[in-house]
Order: structure tokens, then sequence, then C-alpha cells
């Protein structure tokens, strides 16, 4: 058995926003473990993946706010 120092991500809201979170953290190659059946995933470093996190929810968070307003 091997430690490792890292960051444990899990309690997502859906499947569709775990798998784009575990598909950005394959893509920056921080992801050592993922538990698809758990949904919840290990990460050797955190930062980037925090903006990523940040941007996607202020981006939803936006179009909730447009899809609001009925332009009249």
């Amino acid at each position: 058995m091997k430690t490792s120092s890292g960051y444990l991500l899990h309690e997502f809201k859906t499947l569709l926003e775990y798998d784009d979170y575990v598909r950005h953290a394959e893509l920056l190659g921080v992801l050592t473990w993922r538990s698809d059946e758990k949904r919840m995933f290990f990460v050797t470093s955190i930062t980037q993946i925090q903006s990523y996190i940040r941007r996607q929810q202020r981006e939803t968070a936006n179009r909730r706010v447009g899809e609001g307003s009925s332009g009249a």
C-alpha cells in the first residue's frame, strides 16, 4: 500500500458534474484514484481543480440568471 498527499473530492450534485471534474483532473494529470460507483476521486493537486470548479459554478449561475429574465 502506498500513501500519497492529496485531496479527496466527493459529494457532487450530478453524475454529469462528477464526470466533468474527473475528466478535467485526468487532463491535468493530477488524478490518482477514482470510484465512479461512489462518485469520488483523489487528486495530488487541488489548485487548478478548484479554479475549474469555481469557473463552472459561476457559468452555471450566470446561465440561471439569464434564463430567469424575460426581456420584457
